[in-house]
């Protein structure tokens, strides 16, 4: 649901999240106060979770004066989230082209810097970058929700997300093969499950009972033939294994020469 997943840490969009997190407002003089704010803010919101919002979101501030509330989580915490800082301007281990780089690579504050070069400094953020070079490999269904308003989903981010998913070695054949879905709800923002509350469950209860579906008749393909096998049969290799590494091990006949 609205992923990051992407090839670089500045596709993220992750630095306008920070800025947007680093100078929100975090300190009101009241709960009321604060819930007039939000509002205003997430009016995009269904009622029911900005309700929840502001009941669990905020807590009163010990550190300023009687009544006043602040966020549960603060924004520093939310910012960290995003990316992490690398103002020395470390580079990404590659042992291969720089050897020499494995003695000062800091395996303790700097373990998982990775490329593209120009997308490491001052912030970088390893995880999205990772996951996308995996994104082919991936084995179990996917299914991709995404806010058609949302500024890292836009129409070219979730095309390459959707063709990318599962068609690598070992994954699940990707949306061709009816493994990988997108369901992209108008109007919507990155806030995603908090704005389209019936909109998402209904999207992942319908593709849950088609994935159980499947499974069941997945299960039954591989307990077709393995249930009725002895059980000194199941704990065994089969008499098969013996006449194919026969074959593997007999070396073709060299033809005659001709001369």
């Amino acid at each position: 649901m609205e992923p990051v997943i992407e090839p670089n840490a500045l596709a993220g969009k992750g630095p306008i999240f920070v800025s947007l997190s680093l100078n929100r407002k975090d300190s009101w003089p009241s709960r009321s106060e604060a819930a007039k704010y939000f509002e205003k803010a997430y009016k995009n919101w269904d009622p029911r979770v900005l309700e929840s919002y502001i009941k669990y979101g905020l807590k009163d501030d010990t550190t300023s004066v009687s009544g006043s509330v602040t966020l549960t989580t603060s924004k520093h915490q939310e910012v960290i989230q995003y990316m992490r800082p690398n103002f020395q301007h470390k580079r990404p281990l590659d042992a291969d082209a720089d050897p020499e780089g494995i003695k000062t690579h800091d395996t303790v504050f700097y373990p998982d810097i990775i490329g593209p070069s120009n997308a490491i400094y001052p912030f970088y953020r390893y995880e999205p970058i990772l996951l996308w070079k995996l994104l082919k490999h991936i084995r179990p269904s996917v299914l991709y929700l995404f806010g058609e308003a949302s500024p890292i989903s836009t129409p070219d981010h979730r095309k390459e997300k959707l063709e990318r998913t599962g068609k690598g070695i070992g994954g699940n054949g990707g949306y061709k093969n009816g493994r990988v879905k997108e369901v992209t709800f108008p109007g919507a923002g990155h806030a995603l499950p908090f704005e389209a509350v019936e909109g998402v469950s209904d999207a992942v209860s319908t593709w849950l009972k088609q994935e159980t579906i499947r499974w069941k008749e997945e299960e039954e393909r591989v307990n077709k033939d393995w249930l009725n096998l002895r059980r000194d049969a199941r704990t065994s290799t089969s008499d098969e294994w013996l006449v194919h590494l026969k074959t593997y091990f007999e070396k073709p006949k060299k033809e005659r020469s001709k001369l």
